[in-house]
């Protein structure tokens, strides 16, 4: 080959190889491109289906921006308005994509979805959640991937008709939702901090709930959390779970099994109930009764029996035995107070077994005939009666005819009136021992309701009898 024929082709294949890259990055630039719409394409589709999953009805929103998309998709109630989920689903959706801008990402889309969760037929959790996907350059490959995603605050809704997030006076129940709120957050932060009485003062002055506009809380399938106004004990917020208060809050916004559990009829649980003056003696000598036949009972003292002998009543709850209160002296006569009076003195009753125990009582003795209002308004707590009468206040009873009366008297499912009195204490053990034979399970008033007790309502059985 002549000199000039070679320079001809090396003229050529330098033309040639230019052009055939170019070709090359051209068709590979398309062929990325595709890719990317592909991948684009799946992704949309894959949130679509998340959300047809987690909740069916939904709009999609598209928000061109000049350097990408935001896709949301929003639930819509069953009357066809979307809710106003979309707003807390917009500021994700512009924090995530000035979040992708500044980290000067390509191609910028943005999907702003939701999971649900269904708790009750219409009524649904939504939990707003977005992602960022952008081009992703790395050497000499490219492709379409996440930069970053984000969860947003749950939120519940009755998507039947309305489109804003439940309100309390949607999640309020009845008369004991209230006082029951409050009740449950004092108990919860009394089992996490050792409080003085002067700091229980100021628990119980917080601004819980009191009518049912209250605004302050947020609520979600986890619970209620309540939101206070600065004070001197740091508590910003209280999470009541769900477990613990959902049986005193609307159950049309409750998951099942969260709500007011029904009586059951098969137990054969009884509950021995003690009125007492925690004289020190007769106490000791109950206490190591129940201990030795492992058995449980509730104690109502009074307010000033635990003034005068605190380190007796400690033993008692130290035991696990559960306390209720009457009023502050035996003889106080509750069924004529005035309303006022009767706060007086319960709260004082409160306190004393607050300085015992380091709990406050959440029930109260009163007798089967108690029709007074007032001592319901007052205790703002569960009234306790019996159904079995041991009649151990006679001065001239025996301690067989104690076990007798009892005995004869169950029929399940009882509240068993007795006494720390010497002929009490010397039927104890036998009628514990008879009880036990007859198949009765002896338990504290709280499980015997199996803690269904709420405020206002006067208990003396937990159910029917029981059947075989």
């Amino acid at each position: 080959m002549r000199t000039w024929q070679k320079t001809i082709i090396i003229i050529l294949a330098l033309i040639a190889i230019p052009i055939i890259y170019f070709e090359n990055q051209y068709f590979s630039h398309q062929q990325k491109e595709a890719q990317i719409k592909t991948s684009q394409t799946a992704i949309f589709k894959a949130y679509r289906i998340h959300s047809e999953n987690n909740y069916a009805n939904f709009a999609i929103y598209t928000d061109t921006k000049s350097a990408g998309k935001i896709y949301y998709f929003v639930p819509k109630n069953q009357q066809g308005h979307a809710i106003d989920l979309r707003r807390q689903q917009q500021r994700i959706g512009e924090q995530l994509y000035q979040k992708a801008l500044k980290q000067k990402q390509k191609d910028i889309v943005v999907y702003i979805t939701y999971n649900g969760d269904n708790l009750h037929d219409d009524t649904y959790c939504l939990t707003p959640t977005g992602a960022v996907y952008s081009r992703v350059e790395h050497h000499f490959s490219t492709k379409f991937g996440k930069f970053t995603d984000q969860l947003g605050q749950e939120a519940v809704y009755n998507l039947a008709n309305q489109t804003h997030p439940v309100t309390f006076k949607d999640l309020y129940h009845d008369a004991a939702t209230l006082p029951m709120i409050k009740q449950l957050a004092v108990d919860q932060q009394l089992k996490k901090y050792n409080y003085t009485p002067h700091q229980l003062k100021t628990l119980e002055n917080l601004d819980f709930p009191t009518d049912v506009n209250y605004q302050q809380f947020s609520f979600s399938q986890h619970g209620l959390t309540l939101n206070f106004s600065k004070n001197t004990l740091g508590i910003k917020q209280i999470t009541l779970p769900l477990a613990t208060i959902g049986p005193y809050l609307n159950p049309d916004y409750i998951a099942e099994g969260y709500t007011m559990p029904s009586a059951k009829k098969k137990s054969k649980s009884v509950a021995l109930t003690f009125n007492t003056a925690l004289d020190t003696d007769s106490a000791k000598q109950v206490l190591e009764i129940l201990n030795e036949k492992a058995a449980q009972a509730t104690f109502f003292p009074t307010g000033e029996a635990a003034h005068k002998h605190p380190k007796t009543l400690k033993k008692i709850s130290a035991a696990n035995q559960a306390i209720g209160n009457q009023s502050y002296a035996a003889d106080d006569a509750i069924d004529t107070m005035s309303e006022a009076d009767l706060s007086v003195n319960l709260a004082k009753t409160d306190q004393a077994i607050f300085k015992a125990t380091g709990a406050l009582p959440r029930f109260m003795r009163v007798t089967p005939d108690t029709t007074n209002k007032a001592i319901a308004s007052a205790s703002q707590r569960a009234l306790i009666s019996w159904s079995v009468d041991s009649e151990d206040w006679r001065t001239d009873i025996k301690a067989t005819d104690i076990t007798k009366n009892v005995i004869e008297r169950t029929t399940g499912g009882d509240v068993i009136l007795l006494r720390t009195a010497p002929e009490t204490i010397k039927a104890l053990p036998a009628l514990i021992d008879q009880l036990r034979a007859k198949g009765y399970h002896l338990v504290t008033i709280p499980s015997l309701f199996e803690h269904r007790l709420a405020p206002f309502q006067q208990y003396a059985k937990a159910a029917d009898p029981y059947q075989d």
